[in-house]
């Protein structure tokens, strides 16, 4: 088992090298199509399982999680390697893994690469869940929060909470605004992104509870706090979904 390894700091370190040799030569070939050949595929196969390991080695070795620093545009970059998912997600679970250390949070605050997560929400449709633990996580580092403004995340999250046809993607993405708004700096703001597509009373309710808030956002109500009914619903369902995906 990998916790086993003697070396374990070294060993994702050699993962991490051996990835950064890689990833030219990956979006090379993904880049001009060249995927019939058993060599590229051969190689995809590696990266596969280079992250997985490194995956694994950060989840059962305490402190390795560090060894990522200094890798992460590197390891953001592959989430945009649509044509080969396996990658996406296993470099997601690598990047959700890094984030209990508040180091590896601060080094990925310092790349701007945060855009890259919004990126695998469209292309990744199956691993959103995923991708939203992993925006969950990086939420409380007011420079990501902000990134997450400047880059569009905002509508990205009210488009999942509004269209998603997965329960649990509704109620993570809520849970990611939620966790946004409550930011000392860039919380009001948030708030304000948040306000021109939905009532402030969604936010105020997703804080108390995200179920509660979806069987609001689904029902009809007509009283001085919420005007709200199926028209404005597919209103808002449609307007979402044009400017997420435009």
């Amino acid at each position: 088992m990998i916790c086993q390894f003697q070396e374990p700091k070294k060993f994702a370190v050699d993962l991490l090298g051996f990835l950064n040799g890689e990833t030219q030569y990956l979006y090379s070939q993904i880049s001009l199509a060249i995927q019939t050949s058993d060599t590229p595929s051969e190689r995809i196969q590696s990266s596969e399982m280079a992250l997985e390991a490194l995956s694994n080695v950060i989840k059962h070795n305490r402190g390795v999680d560090i060894q990522c620093i200094g890798h992460f545009k590197l390891l953001f970059s592959l989430l945009r390697l649509r044509r080969c998912p396996k990658i996406q997600e296993m470099a997601l679970q690598v990047l959700l893994n890094v984030t209990g250390s508040s180091e590896c949070v601060d080094d990925i605050a310092a790349n701007l690469v945060l855009v890259n997560v919004l990126h695998v929400l469209y292309t990744l449709p199956e691993h959103r869940s995923v991708a939203l633990d992993l925006l969950h996580a990086m939420s409380g580092e007011t420079k990501l929060v902000k990134e997450c403004l400047q880059y569009g995340g905002i509508i990205t999250l009210v488009y999942l909470f509004c269209n998603s046809q997965d329960q649990v993607v509704r109620e993570k993405s809520a849970e990611v605004l939620c966790k946004m708004s409550g930011d000392k700096l860039m919380g009001p703001k948030v708030r304000i992104a948040v306000s021109k597509f939905l009532p402030e009373i969604f936010l105020d309710a997703m804080k108390k509870s995200v179920e509660a808030c979806i069987q609001m956002f689904e029902g009809c109500h007509e009283n001085p706090e919420l005007i709200w009914n199926d028209d404005s619903r597919k209103r808002l369902t449609i307007v979402s979904k044009r400017l997420a995906e435009g």
